[in-house]
C-alpha cells in the first residue's frame, strides 16, 4: 500500500472502522433479530471460539471455514441430541464447543505461529 502512494495509517483506520461497524451490526442483529430483545452475555464466549478458529486456520480461508463448520456443528449438537430424544445433561451440551476448541488448540495449535508484524505499528524503512 505504501509503495503505491496510499497512506498505510489511513487504510488501517478505515479497515478498523469498517470491521468495528460490522461487528456492532452483527451483535445488534443477533440480539434484535434472533432473540427480539437485548440480553446481557448473549454470545456466551463465542468470541473465544472465533479467535481460536482464526488462529488455528493459519490464515487460510479454507481451514478457517472448515474449523468454523466443525465448531458450529459442536454448538448445534445439542439440538440434534434433543431431536433424537437422547437424554443428556444440558450443561454438558453447552460446553462442547469450548471443549472442542481446547482440544483443537492442544492438538493442532502446537506449531501455530502468528505473523511477526501482528500488532506492530507500521514504520517506513
Amino acid at each position: 500500500v505504501d509503495a503505491s502512494g496510499i497512506s498505510v495509517v489511513a487504510t488501517r483506520m478505515v479497515a478498523a472502522t469498517v470491521a468495528g461497524s460490522m461487528c456492532g451490526l452483527a451483535g445488534a442483529s443477533l440480539t434484535v433479530v434472533e432473540l427480539g430483545f437485548f440480553q446481557p452475555n448473549v454470545t456466551v464466549g463465542i468470541g473465544f471460539v472465533a479467535i481460536a478458529t482464526a488462529m488455528l486456520g493459519r490464515l487460510s480461508p479454507w481451514r478457517v471455514a472448515l474449523l468454523a463448520i466443525v465448531f458450529g456443528a459442536l454448538r448445534g449438537f445439542g439440538q440434534g441430541l434433543q431431536l433424537a430424544d437422547v437424554s443428556v445433561q444440558p450443561d454438558f451440551v453447552q460446553i462442547l464447543p469450548y471443549v472442542g476448541v481446547v482440544i483443537a488448540l492442544v492438538v493442532i495449535g502446537r506449531g501455530v505461529k502468528m505473523p511477526a508484524s501482528l500488532g506492530q505499528p507500521y514504520s517506513r524503512k
